[in-house]
């Protein structure tokens, strides 16, 4: 990364950077479970509510998380490797490192969740259909 970068772009790109193929990892397994569906509204309904429920998991995994490293992370209590290096927030590393781990799992629980919800919609859709 350039040092002319500012520090919180160079973040946002590094985040980026290793997080990308998180779609692949989400979206394929969603978009080949949504093609279960006899037709087009139901799929369009199923892939909203699949993605929607790994955003909105993933967002509470990163929010809780954040919440409990500051609750919890302090200088005190940091590894030995992380204190007495310069002048770098340690602190703040270390946060970031959760988050991004948080954010990974927060993913997967997702997409684990969105599978379960949408083979429940798509039973509830099929029996409509049958006139169950």
């Amino acid at each position: 990364m350039d040092t002319e970068t500012p520090p919180r772009l160079g973040a946002a790109i590094t985040g980026w950077k290793s997080s990308w193929w998180m779609g692949l990892v989400i979206g394929v397994p969603l978009l080949a479970l949504a093609l279960l569906a006899r037709d087009a509204a139901v799929y369009g309904k199923l892939c909203r509510l699949g993605f929607l429920t790994v955003i909105v998991t993933t967002i509470v995994a990163g929010v809780a998380t954040i919440v409990v490293t500051f609750a919890v992370l302090t200088p005190d209590n940091l590894p030995p490797r992380f204190t007495g290096q310069g002048d770098a927030d340690w602190l703040g590393f270390a946060r970031a490192g959760f988050l991004l781990e948080a954010s990974f799992l927060g993913a997967l629980l997702g997409l684990a969740l969105a599978a379960l919800r949408m083979m429940l919609s798509l039973i509830r859709a099929r029996r409509t259909a049958r006139g169950e």
